[in-house]
C-alpha cells in the first residue's frame, strides 16, 4: 500500500532489520542509553538538546507511537516545510523517505504500527506533542457583503454641501436594530480576537524609501457579540481605515477594502464562533444619508440570511 501526501510517497515496509537503537523496554531499564551520542552529534548543541528531549518524552509515554492523543516527530532544517500525515496508515510498519534538507513534520497520531523514518541527508531531530488547540477549528467567518462604495476622501479642497456620512454611533445603532430584528442579542462583551492584517500590497516612494501601504493601525477587534448563538461582528468605520502613509493633504479612507483584509485575517485564527465584518458605506456626495443607512442595513440583512443558511440562527 502506498500513500502520497503533500508530494511525499509513504510506502509500507514489508521486511526490515532489527533496529540498532535501544527499544523502549531497554531504555526504561537503562535510561543512560538515551544519553549516549555519536561524537559528531555531541558537538552540536541543538542535536544534543533535541535527543535529550526525545529520551524524556519516550520514557514518559509521549514517543512517536501513540493511538489516542496525537504526537509528532519534527525534523527542523532549512526553508521548506512539508507535513506528511500518515495517520491513515494502520497495522503495517511504514517508511517515510526524505531526499532533501527540509522542515518536515510527521503526524503519527492514529498510526497503529511502528514508524521507520529514513533521512537521506543530515538532519537534526526534536519531538513535540500536539495539544488540543492544534486540532481546534478555525473561526467561521462570513464573506463581505458589498453594499456601498466604502471609500471617502477629506482634506485638500473642502467638500461642498450637501454631502452625508454616518457617524460610528449611528452605524452601531443601525447594526443593533437590524440584528435584533433577526433574533440576535448583541448585549455580551465580545471575545478578544484582533485582526492585524492591514497591508494592501501597494508601495509608495516616500523620500528615498519605498513604504508599503497600510490601512489603519492594524488592530481591529470585535464590536458586538451574541453569547448564546456565538455570533460576533466587527465594524470598520471610516476613521479606522485611513490610508497610510499620508502622501498629501488629502486623507483617504477605504473601510471596504480593510474589511476584506480583516475577514481574511480572522478566517486564519482558531476559534469556535462565527464572525461577520461590516464596513462604513462611505460618503454620499449628494447628501443622501438614508442611502448610507440602507446600505449598512443591507450588509446586516445579507449576513443574517447567511447565518440562516448555515443553520446558526
Amino acid at each position: 500500500m502506498k500513500a502520497k501526501t503533500n508530494g511525499i510517497t509513504v510506502t509500507p515496509v514489508k521486511k526490515y532489520a532489527a533496529p540498532k537503537y535501544p527499544t523502549q523496554t531497554a531504555a526504561e531499564r537503562e535510561p543512560e542509553l538515551l544519553r549516549r551520542l555519536p561524537p559528531r552529534w555531541e558537538q552540536n548543541v541543538r542535536v544534543a538538546a533535541a535527543v535529550t528531549m526525545i529520551g524524556a518524552m519516550t520514557l514518559s509515554g509521549c514517543g512517536i507511537k501513540k493511538t489516542d492523543n496525537s504526537s509528532a516527530v519534527v525534523v527542523p532544517a532549512t526553508e521548506i516545510e512539508i507535513a506528511a500525515d500518515i495517520g491513515a496508515l494502520a497495522g503495517e510498519p511504514a517508511m517515510v523517505e526524505f531526499t532533501t534538507e527540509q522542515d518536515m513534520t510527521i503526524d503519527t497520531g492514529d498510526l497503529a504500527g511502528e514508524i521507520l523514518v529514513e533521512l537521506t541527508t543530515e538532519q537534526n531531530f526534536t519531538a513535540i506533542e500536539t495539544t488540543e488547540n492544534d486540532n481546534a477549528s478555525f473561526l467561521n467567518v462570513a464573506p463581505i457583503f458589498f453594499h456601498g462604495e466604502g471609500t471617502g476622501a477629506f482634506g485638500g479642497v473642502p467638500l461642498m454641501d450637501p454631502y452625508a456620512v454616518l457617524s460610528e454611533q449611528e452605524a452601531f445603532a443601525i447594526i443593533n436594530s437590524a440584528a435584533a430584528s433577526a433574533g440576535l442579542n448583541f448585549s455580551a462583551d465580545p471575545p478578544d480576537y484582533t485582526a492585524t492584517k492591514n497591508k494592501t500590497g501597494n508601495k509608495y516612494l516616500v523620500g528615498d524609501e519605498y513604504c508599503e501601504e497600510e490601512l489603519g493601525d492594524g488592530s481591529v477587534g470585535l464590536n458586538f457579540y451574541d453569547r448564546d448563538k456565538r455570533v460576533a461582528v466587527a465594524y470598520i468605520p471610516m476613521g479606522e481605515a485611513t490610508e497610510m502613509p499620508l502622501t498629501s493633504t488629502v486623507i483617504i479612507h477605504r473601510p471596504r477594502e480593510l474589511a476584506e483584509l480583516v475577514a481574511e485575517d480572522f478566517s486564519r485564527q482558531k476559534g469556535e464562533i462565527t464572525i461577520g465584518v461590516f464596513y462604513d458605506p462611505g460618503v454620499n456626495y449628494e447628501g443622501d444619508k438614508l442611502k448610507l443607512e440602507e446600505d449598512l442595513r443591507a450588509q446586516v440583512r445579507d449576513f443574517v440570511a447567511w447565518l440562516q443558511n448555515q443553520g446558526i440562527i
